[in-house]
Formats: structure tokens, C-alpha cells, sequence
């Protein structure tokens, strides 16, 4: 009878949860769109909704959850959060490093190509640009234009509404944003959180600045249930 050496038997585990926490699985890409919005779609609403608000943390929007960075500068970057407990079927959106060109504010811009290329001058070669998300135990890291340029996106020339009173966010820019109603353009670095439609909590950092200085950073911990 034939004799045999010793067989190695090698088992190999995947870490599913591992494979699962990674860029393409957790950001949904520009080109794509979650219940029939894309980046520039929600862009437009996102700083329709936002410029209302005149209190923190930011509430849940239909299926989205809309986040913002501090708008006054680096005196003082927004501090963290409170936990935002929102529903595992819903999307995150938020942009590390953005702006918006009102005609209200800059009567001269009085054309989309011009309002167009005044927002994409002041967004060019930014400084400062990374965002990092973590659900506690796997990590997406993205530093810079080089990881953060695909995830650029700009709107469509659009109806932007700026309440009046002293208590919205409108007022906090310098200057202060003219209320009423008026064409704009809007664009920057986004990112759209896919669902994990599961229960999860994502601690999610970014941070930017232009290249003028206005710089702009958030920390927030999202609790999906």
C-alpha cells in the first residue's frame, strides 16, 4: 500500500463585514443615482434645504440626511455632534469642500456661464480636502484631489431661496446671504452614503479649504436603526 505524507489543509475566511465597508460599496459614484436623484440634483436641494436651517445637528430630509461643515471659517470649526439616529434605509449627503453663486448676492453675475465660472475659479486647486468614515471597525480614508476629484460635482443653474430673519443659516456667511429669490450655481466635492440597510453607525470627518482660506470641517456620528 502506497504510503502518504501529512496533508495541510489550509481553511481560508473572508471577513465579510471587511469586504463590505469599502469605497465603491459604501459611496455611490456621481454617474449614479439613488431614487432618482444624482450629485447635481441633490446639490440644488441640498443648499435649498441647508440655508433654512437655524439650529444644529441637521434633520432627516425625505430619504436623505443632509450634513454641513461650519460656514464661519476656521474661527470656529462646527464641534461634534450629537449621535443623528436616522432609519438603515436612508442616504447621507454632504460635501467636504463646496460653494454656491447667487445672483441675489453678485448682481453681476447675471448669466450661468458666468456664475459657473466664478464657482469653479474659487473651488480650483484647493489647499486642504479629505474625508474619513468609519463604522467603528473598518475605515475609508480619501486625502486630497487625487482621491476626492471623482467625487466632484456641480448643479444645474437653479432657483435658489434664501429665507429672511436673523436666525437662519443664511446670516452666518460673510456676508450674510440676501434674502429672497434668485438663479444660482453650485458645486464642490460631495459624497452620497449608500443605505447600509442594516443596523450600523458611521463616524464621519471631512475637512477643506479653498485656496483664498475659507476653511471649512465636521465631525459626525450617525446611528442607522
Amino acid at each position: 500500500m502506497a504510503k502518504f505524507g501529512p496533508i495541510n489543509i489550509f481553511i481560508l475566511v473572508f471577513d465579510t463585514e471587511a469586504m463590505s465597508f469599502i469605497e465603491s460599496d459604501v459611496i455611490m459614484p456621481p454617474d449614479r443615482t439613488f431614487i432618482g436623484s444624482n450629485y447635481s440634483n441633490l446639490i440644488a436641494t441640498w443648499w435649498n434645504y441647508i440655508i433654512t436651517l437655524n439650529g444644529m445637528p441637521p434633520k432627516l430630509s425625505g430619504m436623505f440626511l443632509f450634513l454641513l461643515g461650519n460656514v464661519e471659517g476656521v474661527n470656529p470649526p462646527l464641534p461634534a455632534q450629537p449621535q443623528i439616529g436616522i432609519f438603515n434605509d436612508s442616504a447621507v449627503f454632504f460635501p467636504v469642500l463646496c460653494e454656491i453663486y447667487a445672483q441675489a448676492d453678485f448682481p453681476n453675475l447675471d448669466t450661468e456661464i458666468k456664475r459657473r465660472n466664478k464657482m469653479q475659479t474659487a473651488l480650483a486647486s484647493p489647499k486642504i480636502l479629505r474625508a474619513h468614515i468609519s463604522d467603528g471597525t473598518h475605515d475609508i480614508k480619501l486625502d486630497g484631489t487625487g482621491q476626492l476629484s471623482k467625487y466632484y460635482a456641480e448643479s444645474p443653474d437653479f432657483m435658489f431661496d434664501v429665507p429672511g430673519g436673523a436666525g437662519t443659516l443664511a446670516n452666518k456667511f460673510k456676508p450674510p446671504m440676501k434674502p429672497g429669490s434668485s438663479r444660482a450655481v453650485a458645486g464642490g466635492y460631495y459624497l452620497l452614503l449608500k443605505p447600509p440597510n442594516k443596523p450600523a453607525t458611521y463616524d464621519i470627518e471631512f475637512e477643506g479649504e479653498r485656496h483664498d482660506g475659507y476653511h471649512t470641517q465636521a465631525k459626525y456620528n450617525i446611528k442607522f436603526t
